[in-house]
């Protein structure tokens, strides 16, 4: 019963305590003196509310049940009914209370009886059983009840005359009664609208309890119309209509399963590992693998492998031993199902079994021994019948085991197998396959042989072969391989060289095996040569070219006719080119060519060819002034219509002079020439279209020779005789001066001083720096630095170096033909060259060494030689000179030292370093050099 039902029937209670009714009834009789008189009925509740709203009775002894009833008479026609209802203090579940139902009953009950009172009343048949008029139809809704004078309504029908329709408790307040049925308001169902509803009828998919959807498994929300995953897929995937969608790894209704891996298998094995391998896992964060002897479980072994890998290959085993391997996925610490193999490790195993030798009746085999122990190996060999042979081998001593199986048949394939054996228990067998050698072809020999064919003959082999094979060689190379069918006797050799000797080798084969070869010789005949051609044709010669025979000859012979018929054979040898020399000028010739051996002779070739217009010849500039030159020559032998002169400055931008001269004229003057200034003429014969060849010629007007000189023997060129301080400029380039002191008297002259010493004044133990910027005063003691001898002797010039020695008035000198040292990056590395002097040779000893100082050690020494010299060197461990030594210091290598000369113990009091180049002046030559450049600079400087 609902908590409205309660107020509603508190409030009827309340109503009623205020109801007075009266009620006349008229009785039908017929003393009666017509007044009327009347029934008053008055009903009085005393109702007792507590303030709390809350809807449950406390049940009170019987004595106080709170609801009391009386009736008393007020006069004749007047009844009261007293009513008096207490309601205890509000608890919970008042609807399920006893006392509060039978207190709600007992008021309808009160109702029931007033109804039915006044309907008597109405009637006119109260206390009676029957009246006139009264309506018995009951409003065909009801019986009609003569003993009750009252109206038995149909069920939803009420009233005296059940002409009102009713329904099940009014409603309960939640809806309209129509016709006897309950239309309820929103929110509420049943046939008396008691029960409330729910969103959409939970949708099928739940059950409606006190107007709230208690949804079935697998949905939810306030109607039930939302699918629901089991256990919300554990986080390992998403709800998708109800359904879990997995994560990659993971499967299963609610996705809290991992996948297992799949196809777990053996890939490999041997006596000490296996490897295994399975199916990729997506989503799998790492697999674990273990892995134990079948009978020993204890001895369990783990191993976590990346998920970037999906094989193992497990180490260190037992040989013969089962292993059980179980493999796992992992994935948010969660591990599958495992996959899981067994997998039996090898006996020890033979490795590296191989024939290494036959015979025809024998074969020889050995095998790589384990390192296990065995008792001994098992070898079997059998034939192509199936004939088995078994024999025990010892194992040897040594790395390796061999055996030489004998009495075998030729030319017969054997499997031969070796197992070890220990104990009772025998290992993995290797195999291999040996055949016996077969026998070789006979009677081997060459017929039909021609210029570039051949054919060989033999008697078949005894052997079961697949075939022969057949190849052939010569001074120039071999063939390759050629197949003969095996039923085959003879071949035919095809497309060999003419003239060539051939030697021809057969043997059989059967799959890899081949017998010993059988050869024989055939020699092709000659053939001639072809494509004649000339070439390079000059005015007395030309180069004539042909394609060589194929046969091996003696030579070529050659004889070429020109117009006038004269003729001449020549024997060219055996090029395939020859160059005609001696031929005159602008003449058509006709060459025949033929090759030769012996008395035996080709068929002849020929081509023409017309040597070039020859050249004016030596063309010179005579009479060089300042300004002008004579140019002449003399004249070519071809007849020619004249020459074409040309001449320009060698550096300069000005455009050529040109001049046609005719074929008698032998010379021209140039003028107006600019002076010191190097000059190029050339000069050609023509005829027609033709041209002979340019001829050329240098000669440079009057001025200085040199003017930028780089290296004393050119400023010694230049007029200078004295010995002194001067400037070179390195390679002859103007911006990079050097000033340097000049040597001009010492063999010659010309020499460019690096290095002096004379006084001792100046200490030579400098450092790194100092050695390469250079130091002292060079009209003194000097040392003109690496930088500075590096750029000099850097150039297309060869340097000579020259070192004068003195010790008292003795003297002495060595001279080596090619100077130069390396940059600083290659700590100024020497380049000495070949000895000459009469010092000794100190200085090969010091080829391809580095420079090395106090500060700066490059020497291959254990201590820094610059430092134990007290001096700076190209050092090697340490030196045979030392001329930057100590001066004066007669100690044991610390000096000034040059050891094949004064030995290490004396110290020079004198020396000098000293470059220029290469064969530029001697002794012997210098008067005549000087003689003749004073010439030049009046007549001619032609180079």
């Amino acid at each position: 019963m609902s908590v409205g039902l309660i107020w509603r029937a508190l409030c009827l209670l309340s109503i009623l305590c205020t109801l007075s009714r009266n009620v006349h009834c008229t009785e039908n009789q017929p003393d009666l003196s017509g007044t009327e008189r009347g029934l008053t009925f008055s009903h009085v509740y005393k109702i007792d509310i507590p303030g709390s709203s809350s809807c449950t009775v406390e049940r009170l002894p019987v004595q106080e049940t709170g609801l009391q009833q009386d009736t008393t008479s007020n006069g004749e026609n007047d009844i009261i009914f007293k009513h008096n209802i207490r309601l205890q203090t509000s608890k919970c579940n008042c609807e399920e209370s006893e006392s509060f139902k039978e207190l709600l009953y007992r008021v309808n009950g009160l109702e029931e009886e007033v109804n039915y009172l006044k309907t008597q009343c109405t009637q006119g048949c109260c206390g009676r059983g029957g009246a006139a008029g009264v309506d018995t139809s009951c409003s065909d809704h009801g019986t009609y009840q003569h003993d009750t004078c009252s109206c038995l309504c149909n069920p939803g029908w009420e009233g005296p005359d059940c002409s009102v329709s009713s329904c099940p408790d009014e409603c309960s307040d939640n809806g309209r009664c129509v016709d006897g049925r309950c239309v309820c308001y929103e929110g509420y169902t049943g046939e008396d609208c008691s029960q409330l509803t729910c969103p959409g009828d939970c949708n099928d998919k739940g059950q409606c309890v006190d107007g709230k959807c208690v949804c079935f498994p697998h949905f939810t929300g306030e109607d039930c119309s939302i699918p629901k995953c089991p256990n919300d897929c554990e986080g390992n995937g998403q709800c998708v209509d109800g359904q879990c969608v997995c994560d990659d790894g993971f499967y299963g209704e609610d996705c809290s399963t991992v996948l297992a891996p799949k196809g777990l298998q053996l890939i490999q094995k041997t006596d000490v590992s296996l490897l295994v391998e399975w199916e990729t896992v997506q989503g799998a964060e790492y697999y674990m693998l273990t892995y134990h002897p079948k009978f020993d479980e204890g001895a369990v072994e783990e191993v976590q492998i990346p998920n970037s890998e999906n094989s193992y290959l497990i180490t260190d085993l037992t040989p013969g031993v089962t292993y059980i391997v179980k493999v796992y996925a992992v994935i948010k610490k969660i591990q599958s199902e495992a996959d899981m193999i067994k997998a039996t490790t090898d006996v020890s195993t033979i490795d590296d079994m191989r024939v290494t030798g036959q015979t025809e009746v024998s074969i020889q085999v050995d095998w790589k021994n384990p390192q296990a122990e065995v008792d001994y190996f098992r070898l079997t060999h059998t034939d192509p019948s199936g004939q088995e042979e078994e024999l025990n081998v010892q194992r040897s001593q040594e790395a390796r085991t061999k055996h030489t199986i004998v009495g075998l048949y030729p030319g017969t394939e054997y499997q031969i197998s070796v197992q070890s054996i220990k104990g009772n228990a025998g290992g993995k067998a290797s195999f291999t396959t040996g055949v016996t050698d077969i026998d070789a072809p006979s009677n081997l020999v060459t017929t039909e042989v021609t210029e570039d064919t051949a054919t060989v003959s033999w008697d078949k082999v005894q052997a079961e072969i697949e075939g022969y094979m057949l190849s052939y060689t010569s001074a120039e190379g071999s063939s390759s391989e050629i197949f003969v069918g095996r039923d085959s006797t003879s071949y035919r050799l095809v497309g060999l060289r003419p003239g060539v000797l051939h030697t021809v080798y057969i043997w059989a084969f059967r799959g890899d095996k081949v017998s010993e070869k059988s050869s024989t010789e055939a020699e092709t005949e000659l053939d001639a040569p072809t494509n004649l051609s000339v070439e390079d044709e000059t005015d007395s010669s030309f180069r004539v070219y042909w394609d060589p025979t194929q046969a091996q000859i003696d030579g070529y012979m050659l004889t070429y006719s020109s117009s006038d018929g004269s003729r001449e054979e020549t024997p060219v040898g055996s090029d395939s080119s020859y160059v005609l020399t001696g031929l005159r000028p602008g003449v058509v010739y006709t060459v025949y060519l033929w090759a030769v051996r012996g008395s035996k002779a080709s068929r002849k070739i020929s081509t023409e060819a017309e040597t070039e217009i020859d050249s004016p010849k030596d063309l010179k500039a005579t009479d060089v002034t300042i300004d002008s030159a004579l140019l002449t020559w003399a004249p070519p032998l071809a007849d020619i219509e004249g020459y074409i002169l040309t001449y320009r400055e060698e550096e300069g931008n000005l455009q050529a002079i040109e001049r046609r001269l005719d074929a008698s004229e032998t010379s021209f003057t140039a003028s107006n020439l600019k002076m010191g200034k190097r000059y190029i003429v050339t000069i050609v014969a023509f005829r027609g279209s033709k041209r002979s060849r340019m001829v050329e010629t240098l000669f440079k007007t009057v001025a200085m020779l040199y003017p930028f000189p780089m290296d004393c023997v050119q400023i010694m060129r230049n007029g200078n005789n004295n010995n002194g301080i001067y400037t070179v400029y390195i390679n002859n380039n103007q911006s990079k001066p050097i000033e340097v002191f000049c040597d001009m008297t010492t063999d010659g002259g010309g020499w460019l001083v690096l290095q002096r010493r004379n006084t001792g004044k100046l200490d030579f133990m400098k450092r790194w720096r100092q050695y390469i910027a250079g130091f002292g005063n060079m009209t003194e003691e000097f040392w003109l630095g690496l930088d500075k001898i590096y750029a000099l002797t850097n150039t297309p010039t060869q340097y000579e170096l020259r070192f004068d020695l003195g010790l008292g008035s003795e003297r002495a000198y060595a001279v080596y033909d090619n100077f130069k040292i390396a940059p600083i990056r290659q700590k100024f590395k020497l380049t000495i060259g070949k000895y000459r002097g009469t010092a000794g040779d100190a200085m090969t000893y010091h080829q391809d060494r580095l420079w090395t100082t106090i500060d700066s050690d490059n020497d291959i020494a254990l201590t820094n030689c610059a430092r134990t010299h007290s001096g700076a060197w190209w050092y090697a461990n340490c030196h045979l000179a030392n001329l930057n030594g100590k001066w004066g210091d007669n100690r044991h290598s610390l000096g000034v030292n040059w050891e094949p000369w004064k030995g290490h113990l004396t110290s020079l009091d004198f020396t000098e370093m000293k470059i220029r180049p290469v064969g530029a002046l001697s002794s012997r030559k210098k008067r005549s050099l000087m003689v003749r450049e004073k010439k030049s600079r009046v007549s001619n400087t032609h180079k």
